[in-house]
């Protein structure tokens, strides 16, 4: 008989934010009907120590977020019924795994989900997204809602899906390593399957915890290079380039108008992603 769900959680030098994040799971589970499992994947160069419950992998070197979710799911597969991605810098809010455990036949079926997601100011973070596919944008919405609603791609910062379904997906694409690789997975997947928002379900998520502020070089790089690479995978590079080019152009002023202790280091990251795009080099690319 295997276990009902799996957490899965991705980390790189943050022991602090994913131990709490193991601890609200155990909390929860401890008095819950349901099996769970823990597996963390530790990018970090040196392993941290986590509770003995969890199981913890890596090899010292960063792998990246797509890698290790597919690293932990392949695992994961084997003894676990269905996957809970989430990020290591998220809680779960009080009753989500008493929540789970009302809906986990749902997951039988062709779906996935995200819960709502609030950010450390108790403001939603996540209800939902649609997708601008002509410039290949996401955009997510911040409304609060009171019953399940369809979205059009869910945020990697917790994904809920049967472990059929997510091995028939294939799996996040690696050429990622971090950001667009939820966008991505979404697309390819609501062909066969729908996704949902489901607001029984509440997360806490501490933005920005483990990459830094939403203008540093982590951000500008990935999210420059992997929105040009998906535009591409979906044939819309012609517009998307215009489009990202007056972003590139937007974030250059953002750099030299507003402080910022990193703008010689991210505005060469941002020419380096352009760089690394057309040069067709992914994955971990020149950030690392």
């Amino acid at each position: 008989m295997k276990n009902d769900f799996a957490f899965l959680l991705v980390t790189y030098k943050n022991p602090k934010d994913t131990n709490r994040c193991i601890q609200s799971i155990i909390k929860q589970a401890a008095v819950s009907s349901l099996k769970i499992e823990i597996l963390v994947y530790d990018n970090s160069p040196k392993l941290s120590k986590y509770d003995k419950k969890a199981k913890v992998f890596g090899t010292g070197i960063n792998t990246g977020f797509a890698y290790g979710c597919n690293y932990l799911a392949k695992i994961a597969a084997k003894s676990c019924k269905n996957l809970i991605f989430i990020n290591n810098d998220a809680v779960l809010e009080p009753k989500f795994i008493k929540n789970l455990a009302k809906i986990k036949q749902d997951f039988d079926k062709n779906i996935a989900l995200c819960p709502l997601i609030i950010d450390e100011k108790r403001l939603i973070w996540f209800s939902g997204a649609t997708f601008n596919r002509q410039i290949c944008r996401p955009e997510t919405s911040k409304k609060n809602i009171n019953r399940r609603v369809k979205s059009e791609f869910l945020t990697g910062c917790c994904i809920i899906v049967s472990a059929k379904n997510w091995i028939k997906s294939g799996g996040f694409d690696e050429n990622y390593f971090l950001y667009y690789e939820d966008v991505d997975w979404s697309i390819r997947v609501a062909k066969s399957i729908d996704l949902f928002v489901d607001p029984s379900l509440k997360l806490m998520h501490y933005t920005h915890s483990s990459t830094g502020h939403n203008n540093g070089p982590i951000q500008i790089y990935f999210q420059t290079r992997n929105n040009l690479y998906l535009a591409q995978k979906l044939h819309q590079l012609r517009f998307n380039i215009i489009y990202m080019l007056l972003l590139s152009l937007k974030r250059s002023l953002n750099l030299v108008t507003k402080p910022s202790p990193h703008k010689r280091v991210a505005f060469k990251m941002l020419l380096v992603a352009w760089k690394d795009f057309f040069s067709k080099n992914y994955g971990k690319g020149s950030h690392y």
